[in-house]
Parts: structure tokens; sequence; C-alpha cells
């Protein structure tokens, strides 16, 4: 039987923090009963973190009720009756001339268009990730006769640069953007968000599967990936594919995880070894689905001083501060590696 592979529509950016359009055309803005008519702009913005917000713009003759907006729907008119946004607007802007008016505001529920009725495997984008052109596509192993025997496990879109990682009954594929290279050097550069990988989940068995399963995994693996990169990474675009590779659904939702800007931090695993990237996944989803969480809370605060902060740390030193985050680090890291069964040394000068 020959296994179809989704072909999705890729996201690139030229430059960090480029937004993502996802709508463009003549809409209307519901508040219960009222209804105007106007123009919008959906996308994909950066700061803070990554969202979807919207631009709102109108001719208003009749003065628009912004006191309540529990029920407030975009219908993205071009689209169809049933593409409705439950939104939230937050600041107003008006011409007094010509009476126009420009509402900003942000989608406040994921937006979800077709159904997961017959979902074989779903394809979704990461920001700030490394860039990376190797591959573990093949393994190998000797049969009876002790030859050595290649088997290809992936061939998805050709990517250069594409790891697997297999955990239970899923198969996951993680590849580079082709302009991931230049952008994450303007990254390192400048800063900002960069959609750099694209990622694609199944079942081993290519058996069908529920939205609400694959995000428990879209999620676990968001967070290794965290892990990995040292700042917190984000999931975009959800997309989801029936079993011939055909699209049959699309998410729009604002990620649960603040992502992080790109930083050039310090780093546990080089980008061109695929067992060391790979090699822990498994210990981290045993430990993910298992009962023990304090770990992921430890880490969190040694990497990201800003969410918690000790009493009168004021009174230390710069290079007091410093030193004791690169041990506890170290320490920390080693710790979680440890737990999640890396068969590797890892050795700081």
């Amino acid at each position: 039987m020959t296994q179809w592979q989704p072909e999705p529509k890729l996201m690139m950016q030229k430059n960090p923090s480029q937004h993502i359009l996802l709508y463009q055309g003549f809409a209307e803005l519901i508040n219960d009963a009222q209804i105007i008519e106007g123009e919008a702009v959906v996308k994909i913005s950066w700061h803070p973190s990554p969202n979807i917000n919207f631009k709102f713009i109108y001719y208003d003759e009749d003065k628009f009720d912004w006191d309540n907006q529990d029920n407030l729907q975009l219908k993205l008119t071009e689209f169809s009756s049933e593409h409705r946004l439950k939104v939230q607007g937050h600041k107003s802007t008006s011409w007094g001339g010509n009476k126009k008016v420009q509402l900003l505001g942000y989608i406040t529920e994921p937006f979800v268009q077709g159904s997961d009725n017959d979902l074989h495997s779903v394809v979704f984008h990461f920001t700030n990730f490394w860039w990376f052109n190797i591959s573990n596509r093949f393994e190998f192993y000797e049969d009876e006769q002790e030859n050595e025997v290649e088997i290809k496990r992936e061939g998805w879109l050709d990517f250069e640069g594409q790891f697997i990682f297999d955990y239970d009954d899923w198969h996951i594929v993680l590849g580079t953007l082709d302009n991931c290279f230049d952008l994450t050097e303007l990254l390192e550069f400048e800063g900002g968000f960069g959609i750099t990988h694209i990622c694609k989940i199944q079942r081993k068995d290519n058996a069908c599967f529920t939205l609400d399963e694959v995000y428990e995994i879209i999620e676990a693996f968001s967070y290794y990936l965290s892990f990995v990169r040292g700042i917190w990474i984000a999931p975009l675009m959800v997309c989801g594919f029936d079993s011939e590779g055909n699209q049959i659904l699309e998410e729009w939702r604002n990620p649960t995880i603040l992502a992080d800007s790109w930083q050039n931090g310090c780093r546990w695993t080089y980008v061109d070894s695929t067992s060391e990237f790979v090699a822990p996944f498994a210990g981290f989803m045993k430990k993910w689905q298992s009962s023990i969480t304090a770990t992921t809370e430890i880490r969190n605060t040694i990497i990201h001083p800003h969410v918690k902060r000790i009493n009168n740390c004021r009174y230390f030193s710069p290079e007091v501060m410093q030193e004791a985050f690169s041990i506890s680090h170290s320490y920390l890291l080693k710790s979680l590696l440890k737990l999640f069964d890396y068969p590797y040394s890892i050795d700081w000068d």
C-alpha cells in the first residue's frame, strides 16, 4: 500500500519577527445583535511572544458598544459564514473627518477549520531552533550473515536536515526549513523571532487519531526541544492530513508556551550530532508521562531567572552570580540527562 505524505504550505520569513499573514479581506464584526461590515487583517505577530492578532477597519456612523465584548466575533466573509473568530478588542483609533475607525485586538479561543475525523498526521512549525543539515533517516543492522543492512526510515519532503524521534506508538519528524541558515544568522545578530523548522507527527502504524490526542505529544515535544535549546520555543499553525496526504484541518491557536526571543546561550549538545540530539528523548518522555514533575520547575527557575528572584540577590556581585548560575546549570543539566537515560558524557571546561 502506498503511504501518502503530507505536503504542507511552508511558512517562510526573510527577516526576523516578520509577521505571517493569515487573512486579508472583507469581514464582519459581530457583537451580539450588532453587525458592522469592514475589512480585516489577521496575522501572526511576535511581541512580546508569538500570538494571532487582527486589525479591523470600518466606517462607523453609529456608536459601537465596546463595554460588552463577551460575544465579540470576527467573521471572515471571504472564507465562509462559518469562519468566525472569537476576539477581544484592546485599542480603537478613529478619524473624525471620514468617520473611519481602526480596531486592534487578538483571538481569544482556538479557531479550527475542518475536521479531525480522519486525521492521520499533523504538521506544524517551530520558532527559534538551531539550524542543522544532518539526518538520522537511515538506520543500520546486521543480518544473519553479519552483513550490514541499511534501512531508510523517512523521506518526507527531502529535507537535508531531518531528525526522527520515535517513542511508544508515535513517529515524529523535525526538519530544517530551507531558509533556516540565513534566518538564524540574522537572529543571532538582531534577535527576535523566526520560523526555523517544521514538524510532522503520526502514529507508527499510520492509524488515525484525534486532535486532543496529538496535542499531548505536541506539548511534550515542544518542552523537549525547549530543554535542548535552552529557551522556550513554541509550535505554530497545526494542520491535519488524512491517510492520502490531503489537508483536512487547520487550526489558528495562540501558543500556550510563551516563547522566548532568540538568545545565543550555552548548549549541551552539538547540532551536528544525531546521537546527542535524539538520545535523551525516550527518557524525557518516560519522565514526562510519570508522576514525577519537580524537575521541570527547578530547571526553569535556573534557566529563566527572571521568573523567580532570590531575596537580596542584589548584594552578590555579578561575577559571583554568574559563577553560581554556571555551576547550578551544569549540575542540574547533568541530573536531568541522567534521568533521561542519556548514554554519553558531558564535560565543561
